[in-house]
């Protein structure tokens, strides 16, 4: 290269610049390149409509097999049993007074759920020595759930629950005996061709 002569400047693409790829874009078989967005790592799975990281564990199911499963291992979900078995350590309900308040106490149901949370609710609402029930669950996962309820000192909170408990023992109880009833006549009705009725 002759000295006198000035070296031209190699300029880019400014629609490509930056993109490494497409440096050679003046050459004709020149063709950019792209990596395949289907190919993803083993442990890269979508799940729903969005992707997520999750780690392969063996299935015990399988265990010494060839076999395995990709199982999500930030799954936090409790046995099923520890729904409504209690611990060794644990009380199926707790009791704390509310001393901000009067007359007012908070009760803790264990391995319980919003069926028994608002059969009780309920039945103290319509009680007269009540002034304020209400109940929440600190954790949808968990079976626990929390009842407050404050009276108007006539009677202790404790007795109010004692009270409202046994009425809805006596009401199940009659509607049990009014289902099987009501279940035995329509058995034997079934069986009676034409209802018992003469022709």
């Amino acid at each position: 290269m002759d000295s006198s002569t000035p070296a031209t400047p190699q300029t880019r693409n400014p629609k490509h610049a930056g993109s490494r790829a497409n440096e050679d874009a003046d050459k004709p078989d020149a063709t950019p390149q792209r990596k395949s967005l289907s190919k993803r790592p083993a442990e890269f799975q979508v799940h729903g409509s969005y992707a997520s990281r999750v780690p392969a564990v063996r299935d015990p199911k399988f265990h010494g097999s060839t076999e395995s499963k990709q199982v999500p291992a930030y799954n936090n979900v409790p046995d099923r049993f520890e729904l409504f078995v209690l611990g060794e350590d644990e009380k199926k309900i707790e009791y704390k007074a509310v001393t901000q308040i009067a007359n007012a106490a908070e009760f803790t149901f264990n391995k319980e759920d919003h069926t028994l949370a608002n059969l009780l609710r309920d039945k103290l609402f319509r009680m007269d020595q009540v002034q304020f029930v209400g109940y929440k669950v600190p954790h949808p996962l968990f079976a626990t759930f929390e009842l407050r309820i404050q009276t108007d000192g006539t009677i202790s909170p404790k007795d109010v629950l004692y009270k409202a408990s046994e009425e809805l023992i006596r009401e199940l109880a009659t509607l049990d005996q009014e289902f099987t009833k009501e279940f035995e006549l329509k058995k034997l009705a079934a069986n009676v061709p034409n209802g018992g009725m003469e022709i």
